[in-house]
């Protein structure tokens, strides 16, 4: 009589749990999610600064690490097959590039990351490049053209990577960190983007081509498109769609 007792406890405690686990995987936790991509690349409205010493330096590393397990927690919980393959590579780039900030021993690396830091902060809420990639990418979304819309993926990417140079040569505060700078960029983004796009993503006279039949959307359709702006759920939005295109 215990035991089935017992059994019966365990069985609604596990049920509870399975509520409460999927009662989180919801679209408020998926913002939050979103957001806090958004404040790990650091830059725009969702931001944050970044370390100019070493003591602000450890705590961004603590707090990178933090959010980057709470995004790892939530693909987990909630992620689809093929979003949590996305995140894994996500996760891993933005892991290796954090390792290399945060080891004890202090590299000129570090020291360089550091000597920029003031100008990043200076000009952290010029977002440009990441909001161009954004603004490029969205319309991919609801567009009928089936595995096109990757060979579009590829070339906002090519265009975001001329972006960021752009930004760091414009001013002289960056101008000398050029490389290290670029580095970090594509420590972050690149191993996701080789995922799509393999060797071809910079194929300048493709991308031009492309780029004037880039799907646009109108008023209408901005107003009710996809409320993420982060760099990783759009792609997954964009891959999501392939499946309900009538052309793929």
């Amino acid at each position: 009589m215990f035991a089935k007792f017992f059994l019966i406890i365990l069985l609604f405690v596990i049920s509870i749990e399975s509520i409460t686990v999927n009662a989180e995987c919801n679209e408020k936790r998926k913002l939050d999610i979103d957001r806090t991509v958004s404040k790990i690349l650091a830059f725009g409205k969702d931001g944050r600064t970044f370390p100019e010493n070493v003591v602000q330096l450890k705590t961004f590393c603590r707090d990178t690490n933090d959010m980057i397990a709470k995004v790892e927690s939530y693909f987990k919980e909630c992620g689809l097959t093929n979003q949590q393959d996305f995140a894994n590579v996500f996760i891993y780039s933005l892991k290796h590039v954090i390792r290399t900030l945060c080891r004890k021993r202090r590299s000129k690396k570090v020291t360089q990351f550091l000597k920029v830091g003031p100008c990043l902060n200076k000009f952290i809420l010029d977002d440009r490049c990441i909001a161009g990639f954004s603004n490029q990418s969205k319309p991919l979304i609801s567009a009928k053209i089936g595995n096109k819309k990757l060979e579009h993926i590829c070339c906002n990417y090519a265009s975001a990577m001329t972006c960021v140079d752009d930004w760091i040569m414009e001013r002289s505060c960056s101008r000398d960190y050029r490389e290290l700078l670029t580095d970090y960029v594509r420590g972050v983004f690149d191993n996701m983007i080789a995922v799509i796009c393999g060797e071809n993503n910079n194929d300048s006279d493709r991308c031009d081509h492309l780029n004037a039949k880039a799907p646009k959307m109108n008023a209408e359709q901005a107003k009710n498109s996809t409320p993420y702006n982060s760099f990783m759920f759009i792609i997954m939005d964009i891959f999501d769609s392939l499946d309900n295109d009538i052309n793929a």
